[in-house]
């Protein structure tokens, strides 16, 4: 009985050292917190050349990441857009601001590097742009309507009237992909706006789009990855989270690279108690996703290649909040917006690689 209960005291006080020592180990990956340049929900975030620009949504003031004269990357600021920021989207050459309140009549301003110039007004709830600037275009949503510009007057033109909301764009071989929630993929081919979604994602939750290298990527909020072009869509696979629409491209060897791995954002599944959040990463084969229906789904810092050197660090940074935008900016820093803690990078901060916020 004695040697029973000495057994059994040894595994209780074996249990509870490896108990500590995760503890401890836990503790020793801990980050102290930056206060965020760019706080709230930012905007999402826009590459033009190299160049980042984000700012707070209903904040005022438009942030860019870029290089100065002397070839360093720093923070500047923009002259304000005029009103609260609702929204940024760019064409692939300039910068345009959604600005106002929401539910009430809203400015769309474009930026020529010096000053913003308004050229729209109306009931405006979101826009978004995709292009390589010569055949750019923003997309400026209603409630019921979606308008392009430049359109045939030079200014918005009115397309389509999905009566839903406009997710996001991306651009193809001469053609521009909508995503619309809850309704799919639509196309624009600079005259006409397909009556129906592409085949293969009629009906789906559309809330990200991105093109990647030959071919066209849609994610669902459901968690669904659907690759395709004006022919239709496929499911590629599946993440099994609930996913925000941010996606993004990242690039190993940097500028000069091709794009290693493209990544995706997370958001709260409400049918869980357990936040899966932060994003995950698949890794692309020369720059386009791998053939096949059954994408590998990767975390942060669990394989090669990979963003971060450390899942650890990871899981109780970036991984804790819902990523709602990523991208590389000409630096190869990444950057990762978050719905209400501000804008975050991954740098190299007292003597580690870490995710914080950008201060």
């Amino acid at each position: 009985m004695i040697k029973r209960l000495f057994l059994i005291f040894l595994t209780g006080l074996a249990l509870l050292s490896c108990s500590q020592d995760h503890i401890f180990y836990k503790i020793s990956q801990e980050v102290e917190p930056n206060d965020p340049r760019i706080t709230g929900g930012p905007t999402t975030i826009i590459q033009l050349g190299g160049a980042l620009y984000s700012a707070s949504r209903m904040g005022r003031t438009v942030h860019v990441y870029d290089k100065g004269a002397d070839d360093s990357w720093r923070w500047n600021r923009l002259p304000p857009p005029g009103g609260k920021i609702i929204e940024l989207a760019g064409d692939g050459k300039s910068l345009f601001a959604l600005t106002g309140e929401p539910m009430e009549t809203a400015r769309i301003s474009k930026y020529d590097g010096q000053a913003w110039t308004e050229i729209a007004s109306g009931y405006f709830e979101t826009i978004a742009g995709a292009g390589n600037g010569t055949e750019g275009r923003i997309f400026a949503a209603t409630k019921t309507t979606v308008s392009v510009y430049p359109g045939a007057d030079g200014g918005f033109t009115e397309i389509a009237t999905p009566e839903a909301m406009l997710m996001g764009a991306a651009y193809l071989n001469n053609v521009f992909y909508l995503a619309v929630a809850k309704k799919g993929v639509f196309i624009y081919d600079g005259g006409a706006f397909s009556a129906v979604a592409v085949g293969g994602s009629e009906g789906k939750n559309t809330v990200g789009i991105l093109t990647v290298e030959n071919e066209v990527v849609a994610v669902t909020r459901e968690g669904g990855i659907l690759r395709g072009d004006l022919n239709g869509f496929d499911v590629a696979g599946s993440i099994g989270s609930h996913l925000s629409g941010g996606m993004g491209l990242w690039k190993e060897d940097g500028v000069d690279g091709v794009n290693t791995l493209l990544l995706i954002g997370l958001q709260d599944n409400p049918r869980y108690t357990t936040k899966v959040l932060g994003y995950r990463e698949i890794v692309l084969e020369n720059g386009a996703l791998p053939s096949g229906d059954t994408l590998e789904i990767l975390e942060p810092g669990e394989h090669s290649p990979s963003t971060v050197s450390n899942y650890d660090k990871y899981e109780i940074t970036l991984r804790i909040h819902i990523v709602t935008d990523i991208a590389q900016a000409g630096d190869d820093t990444l950057f990762a917006a978050t719905t209400k803690n501000g804008l975050w990078s991954y740098r190299h901060r007292n003597g580690v690689d870490v995710w914080n916020a950008e201060e």
